[in-house]
């Protein structure tokens, strides 16, 4: 949790890609390195490191003498909104296929078998702006854990039945929601936002949204998951942190050997995450400020 928390507070504002500050240095042949650029209490006996990789990948490397374990996570600048109008809730449902195998890697519980083999456990959310990957695991399961997680944001499979297995595990997720009061003011408020806004859409999905109406118009939701991931699931639009006893030049090192094969971020393949302050979302005008609804 402390390692998605992090993740969070270094992403930048959208559509930005700031440099790091602070000076220059290299530890142990990891080039760009920079400590002392992370501001920090004074009470924080932690050392934090920053850099990015050649790929776009930020990273942070954070030494704490007390951890217990290896704490890992990653933030990726995309969310709900990024949701295609004819698959709402893709974001969301790219958050669960990720975890279901891959090139490197095929099995479908691969990950959250090696966190078993060495106590570790692992969760995920979407929001509206981000969506966030974060486990922990024994040091000495940390290697091949950090490897099988690198892989979501490399080349995940999406293999066909694995999505007509999980788009029922999103469907029921919705389902459980349905009857809770504070998620369907939620829902209501958003569905009366601007339609030029990503705001109004529906952001869970379900299987109807991802699956029954698409097809029912000629389109795949694999295909639809291969195109999202591959857009917004790009190196410059990515921070990982890694939080551990070892020495932070260790785990950039170790960072390095699980994220070097991610593609190189380039302008057209990897654009900024949108902004979307050019639209007010409620107003009179609209028609949909000042109703009441019960």
């Amino acid at each position: 949790l402390p390692a998605a928390v992090l993740c969070l507070a270094l992403r930048p504002a959208a559509g930005r890609h700031p440099r790091s500050r602070g000076t220059s240095a290299s530890f142990l042949g990891v080039p760009g390195a920079r400590d002392g650029n992370v501001r920090k209490p004074k009470a924080d006996r932690r050392r934090y490191v920053h850099t990015a990789f050649p790929s776009g990948l930020r990273v942070l490397a954070v030494q704490d003498a007390d951890a217990k374990t290896t704490g890992f996570a990653m933030a990726v600048e995309t969310g709900m909104f990024e949701d295609p109008p004819d698959f709402q809730g893709l974001a969301h449902f790219t958050e669960h296929m990720v975890f279901l195998g891959s090139e490197k890697y095929p099995s479908t519980n691969a990950f959250e078998a090696e966190l078993a083999l060495h106590g570790g456990q692992h969760n995920a959310f979407t929001s509206s702006d981000a969506t966030v990957f974060f486990g922990q695991v024994d040091n000495a399961g940390a290697d091949r854990a950090v490897d099988i997680f690198a892989q979501f944001f490399i080349a995940p499979t999406f293999e066909v039945s694995m999505v007509d297995k999980e788009i029922h595990a999103v469907d029921s997720e919705h389902k459980k929601n349905q009857p809770d009061v504070h998620q369907r003011l939620w829902h209501l408020l958003r569905s009366r936002a601007n339609h030029e806004s990503p705001l109004h859409m529906f952001s869970t999905g379900n299987l109807d949204t991802l699956k029954k109406q698409p097809e029912s118009e000629g389109k795949s939701l694999v295909e639809a998951l291969h195109k999202f991931h591959k857009r917004n699931y790009c190196a410059r639009r990515m921070h990982l942190v890694i939080v551990s006893n070892a020495t932070a030049e260790a785990s950039l090192l170790l960072a390095h050997r699980s994220f070097d094969a991610m593609p190189a971020a380039a302008g057209q393949t990897c654009p900024p995450r949108p902004e979307y302050l050019d639209r007010r979302l409620y107003s009179q005008e609209l028609g949909n400020l000042g109703r009441r609804f019960a």
